[in-house]
């Protein structure tokens, strides 16, 4: 190889070479799996090793997410004088956390509990299958509907007030949620008071 063939190779290399470095710097792609999840409260830092709390400490945060969504939301109205009075944030904080279910797939509205039922049978019959549904006997009430050895239980969840602020239970208060989507994403990693866990969703409803 003469010398000006040596060089031209030399520059091609070289901006090869420098191509790959701009590559590897701006398309690389983090893998989930270089970090670990991380407690900061107290004085040090501890890993979190049980993938159960890892899991509720995601649930909290997608919690704590939603609640500053709403008062965003919120601050927002009140700021173009929507809202009139100062109970009035209050209220509305209550409307959102009562209706927010209402946009999940495992709602079904006001459905009968033979239809509840139906659906169940529909999609498999499979223990931890559920859906969510208005009650027809309690007037505001909500009941879930889970299959639990291939038959369907229909669980009551009942609303509270604790300080001024209403909860759903489905313990009579024991365990305690701002809003529906927190209590069934509680109840897909802890049986708790129901028969076992929400596993599976009946797709949207079929029914009209």
């Amino acid at each position: 190889m003469n010398g000006s063939r040596f060089y031209e190779s030399y520059l091609s290399a070289r901006r090869l070479g420098q191509t790959n470095l701009v590559r590897s710097s701006s398309d690389r792609s983090i893998n989930r799996h270089d970090f670990a999840p991380m407690d900061f409260r107290g004085e040090t830092g501890r890993v979190i090793q049980d993938p159960k709390e890892v899991a509720m400490l995601e649930l909290e945060q997608q919690s704590s997410w939603r609640r500053r969504l709403i008062n965003r939301t919120l601050t927002g109205q009140a700021n173009d004088r929507t809202l009139v009075g100062s109970s009035a944030p209050t209220k509305q904080v209550a409307f959102f956390a009562r209706a927010i279910h209402q946009t999940q797939p495992w709602f079904y509205g006001k459905i009968t509990r033979e239809q509840a039922n139906d659906e169940v049978q529909r999609n498999g019959n499979i223990d931890g299958l559920f859906l969510v549904r208005d009650s027809r006997t309690i007037p505001g009430g909500i009941v879930i509907t889970v299959c639990h050895n291939q038959k369907c239980r229909h669980i009551p969840i009942t609303q509270i007030k604790r300080c001024g602020q209403s909860f759903y239970t489905a313990d009579n208060g024991e365990t305690r949620f701002v809003d529906m989507i927190q209590l069934i994403d509680f109840h897909r990693l802890n049986r708790g008071s129901l028969p076992c866990l929400l596993l599976y969703e009946c797709p949207g409803s079929q029914l009209s």
